[in-house]
């Protein structure tokens, strides 16, 4: 027999055979049941001593200390559900000792007691009727994590409202129409503007808590009887005194007792029974917590006595059965044999007995508030059963069988409202169905399309959101011109991602490595080839770093999950999926997200994602990105790539080696990465001694034909346009000669595209890359000249394209070659962060020669980042040097490898110095 005791780990847990354990488990399993009508005793027992689940304080010898988990399992393993529990156990302590405990509760001790309990009883094995949400607790902690102690007086209460609201789900709902009525007519904006604003009004209105129906989770702070909460007769006023700097100057004693009574309170409401809420009714079996090796000096005791005061002081039934274990008696810490405790202690076999007795004197013990008013103390040192007696009390838990849950009543099934709202919304329904489609199951993202019945949105809809790559699929665009290669190989690597983070946690919990969390944002709803070639290699290199970084055998090495999160295209719905999506993968620890790679484009939008991303406190290592001022927007965003500044030295380094005079320079003003790529090529022309002509048409066809009269061109554009521009040289130069161009880097992504590549074969062009990949399919070719780290890259890249059925260690690349470097980048970014949240985990010695490892948070990965500045501490990888220099208010590479490649007749020619 097994326990889970913590996250996935098992443990085995025999149950110990002594007299009475029978008796003790049918008490367990009388207890935890709930009755189909009330909460009130069963079967005849309603003497008058009102509803409540007593304490079951079972007081065990060393060697039965397998009794709690093994109960664990019983109530794991009931038929036909599991009976909702959390097995909460801290180390075995010698109970001798707890003369030591403090006099006062631990505030930290006890809300970190509270707080695994909530989160066990709300994990998702407990949901079967329905997860248990801890509201009131939740949002207690989370007032005591506030820090206000840098805000002034005046305007904390200010500030306190304002983070309610960030974390009110009423924000993401106004956020989402804003953004979603970005291009309705002026006609129906006002509309959608005054509609964005009422879950604004909904939120300051549940705060107040004075209204009926609204905010009820805030209306019981201020009427629950603990902490005085008529001082000040607010809520944000009572919640100050909860903040960080402030709940340390209240009572112990009253701070702990208010965060058991909200803790039972959330539990209340969970099993409420209203009409309007069947989820209550469905639930056949109180919530079980199973204290395992509670002492008075690990808060266990503190724990127990809390919830008899607090039952004692409210007077109100909670659906908690708590069953406990500890070798002496709660809370004082005796011997079940001393004199004060003989009478009130009863031996495992009369268990039945016991609760009988604890029921007849409970209504008298309430009246007058007795400590011991709602425990049990059962006791097992019942002596050890010989062969005989084990072999009797085998047979007869063999005939007890394992724990039942009783059938719900009809009328809370799901299927009575479920039918009945199919017969109401059936008519709604097929046209919700029809909408969601459309807009890839995000029926409400443009409302106002109702009202004007515009059918444009068709064509504009686009599925974003997050995904651990089970439906990388729903992201694409079906009108993308994508070839079928480029497609599924996206399909394919959306699988491998899914089975390598599934195989992370598997390696997490088997060889106990620490589990981190990155995520990917990227755009994979471009229209184009180009684009979606990229997102394809990118993508491919995140899942090399991946691999490589979870076969590593050193035990301190993290293992990753990657998560795949699509912005849409041109990066338009960024923003969007950060708050939406990432905020709450952020803000569950579970997932420890560590940072975020990748971003595409430098435009507005994606500047505004990582403002976002910034809020979050997340480290944002971006792979491809060179705007020059990306890193002015967020002390936590890094990149890999150089800035385009240093891109628009080695330009007119290349033409000031070829002549002088007027270069042609082409940007598109409407672009923030164009723009600023030519503004900088133009200036360091000049300090080059040439002078930069800018091709005025703003249309790349009609640029690349007045690109023909310059004898030196440079391309600042998108390589989305780069095949127009190239058209226009074409055309427009007939048979004349044709303009040296140079293109920047975003040109990589249309060199990488075959099928454009060789569209125009008699026009060569030179352009600059960040990368540099293979020009032959095969790495072990010497016309490649790779180096070792960029040969061991490519082995594994080009072996994980062609499947776990290569047997070839370094196979030749099958399709078309990483030409444009965004794999080797990728892989490089992805890198950095996982280096980074490595190196916390690798064992120092401190200033007394002992050992420790920091927890990777965001900001302890944020902080080793920021120290890859010292010549020891660079970072070589596939792309080149990692060195983000001795300024610390850079982030980005200081002295990057840029080079200058060659297409001629449609084919890359080698470099001649790597």
């Amino acid at each position: 027999m097994s326990v889970r005791t913590g996250g996935d780990r098992e443990t085995s847990a025999e149950l110990p055979l002594f007299r009475g354990v029978v008796e003790v488990l049918r008490l367990i399993g009388r207890l935890y049941r709930r009755p189909k009508l009330g909460d009130r005793a069963r079967h005849g027992e309603d003497d008058g001593s009102g509803k409540g689940l007593p304490m079951l304080c079972l007081i065990r010898p060393t060697e039965h200390r397998s009794l709690l988990p093994a109960i664990s399992e019983r109530l794991k393993s009931a038929e036909k559900n599991r009976v909702p529990h959390a097995f909460v156990s801290r180390p075995e302590t010698d109970p001798d000792t707890d003369h030591d405990a403090p006099l006062q509760p631990d505030v930290r001790q006890i809300r970190a007691l509270l707080a695994e309990i909530a989160e066990k009883l709300g994990d998702a094995w407990n949901a079967r009727s329905g997860r248990i949400r801890f509201h009131r607790f939740g949002l207690a902690v989370w007032l005591m994590q506030q820090d206000l102690s840098r805000v002034e007086a005046p305007r904390r209460e200010a500030e306190l409202r304002r983070r309610l609201w960030r974390r009110d789900p009423a924000q993401r709902i106004s956020d989402l129409i804003n953004s979603s009525g970005s291009g309705a007519p002026d006609t129906v904006w006002p509309v959608i503007k005054a509609v964005s604003v009422l879950p604004w009004i909904w939120s300051r209105l549940k705060t107040t808590g004075r209204l009926p129906g609204l905010g009820r989770e805030y209306r019981w702070f201020r009427r629950q009887p603990y902490l005085a909460p008529e001082v000040p007769g607010t809520f944000l006023g009572f919640a100050e005194r909860l903040t960080r700097g402030e709940w340390p100057q209240e009572a112990p004693d009253q701070v702990v007792r208010f965060l058991t009574n909200a803790l039972l309170e959330d539990l209340r409401r969970a099993y409420g029974r209203f009409p309007w809420r069947l989820r209550g009714e469905r639930r056949m079996s109180y919530a079980v917590v199973l204290l395992d090796n509670v002492t008075r000096a690990n808060g266990g005791y503190d724990l127990l006595k809390l919830i008899n005061d607090v039952r004692n002081e409210t007077g109100r039934f909670d659906p908690l059965l708590v069953i406990s274990a500890s070798r002496k008696v709660p809370p004082h810490a005796v011997e079940p044999t001393v004199g004060d405790v003989r009478d009130a202690v009863y031996d495992a076999d009369e268990a039945e007995e016991g609760h009988r007795a604890w029921r007849r004197r409970l209504v008298g013990d309430r009246r007058r508030r007795n400590e011991m008013t709602w425990y049990l103390p059962i006791s097992t040192y019942t002596g050890t059963a010989g062969e005989d007696e084990r072999y009797r009390i085998g047979r007869a838990l063999a005939a007890e069988g394992p724990y039942r849950l009783p059938r719900p009543p009809w009328w809370s099934r799901r299927a009575v409202p479920i039918g009945l709202g199919l017969v109401l919304l059936t008519g709604g329904g097929v046209g919700y169905s029809v909408y969601g489609d459309q807009h890839c199951g995000v029926p409400l993202s443009r409302p106002w399309a109702w009202f004007t019945g515009e059918g444009a949105l068709e064509a504009m809809g686009e599925c974003v959101g997050v995904t651990d790559g089970a439906f990388v699929s729903a992201f694409l665009n079906p009108a993308a011109q994508a070839p079928a290669d480029v497609h599924q190989g996206l399909l394919r690597t959306g699988g491998i991602l899914q089975q390598q983070n599934d195989q992370a946690v598997r390696t997490s919990v088997e060889d106990r490595r620490p589990l981190v969390t990155l995520a990917y944002l990227g755009d994979f709803s471009g229209n184009s080839s180009v684009e979606l070639t990229a997102e394809h290699e990118t993508l491919a290199g995140i899942a090399v770093a991946q691999r490589d970084q979870n076969s590593r055998e050193s035990s301190s090495a993290p293992v990753v999950r990657v998560l795949v999160a699509n912005g849409g295209g041109n990066m338009r719905h960024a923003s969007y999926v950060v708050r939406t999506y990432l905020s709450g993968i952020a803000a569950n620890q579970d997932e420890r997200l560590i940072g975020v790679v990748g971003l595409n484009h430098s435009r507005t939008e994606t500047v505004s994602a990582i403002e976002e991303v910034t809020r979050l406190g997340l480290p944002i290592v971006a792979s491809t990105l060179s705007y020059d001022h990306l890193s002015d927007y967020s002390p936590l965003y890094f990149q890999v790539s150089p800035q385009n500044r240093q891109e628009a030295q080695q330009a007119a380094e290349y033409f000031r080696e070829r002549g002088n005079g007027e270069v042609g320079v082409y940007r598109d003003l409407t672009d923030a990465y164009s723009a600023n790529l030519g503004e900088d090529v133009a200036d360091e022309l000049g300090k080059a001694g040439r002078t930069a002509r800018w091709l005025s048409p703003a249309k790349p066809y009609d640029a690349g034909r007045a690109a023909c009269g310059d004898g030196e061109v440079y391309y600042a554009a998108r390589a989305t346009n780069f095949n127009d521009f190239l058209r226009g040289v074409s055309d427009g130069c007939g048979g004349g000669p044709l303009p040296d161009i140079l293109a920047g880097d975003d040109v990589t992504q249309h060199v990488a595209d075959r099928v454009r590549r060789e569209r125009f074969l008699g026009i060569p062009y030179s352009y600059q890359s960040f990368a540099v990949g293979p020009t032959r399919p095969d790495p072990d070719d010497a016309a490649n000249n790779l180096k070792p780290n960029e040969y061991t890259f490519y082995c594994s890249l080009n072996r994980f394209l062609a499947g776990d059925g290569v047997q070839d260690k370094c196979p030749p690349r099958a399709g078309d070659l990483s030409l444009d470097g965004h794999a080797a980048l990728a892989y490089d970014a992805t890198r950095v962060l996982l280096n980074a949240a490595e190196r916390l985990q690798s064992t120092v010695a401190g200033p007394e020669r002992t050992t420790a490892s920091v927890p990777i948070t965001p900001g302890a990965v944020w902080r080793e980042l920021n120290s890859v500045r010292a010549p020891e501490q660079q970072e070589s990888l596939v792309t080149g040097v990692i060195d983000f220099g001795s300024d610390t208010t850079k982030r980005v590479p200081i002295n990057k490898r840029i080079w200058i490649l060659r297409v001629r007749g449609g084919e890359v020619e080698p470099p001649s110095d790597r």
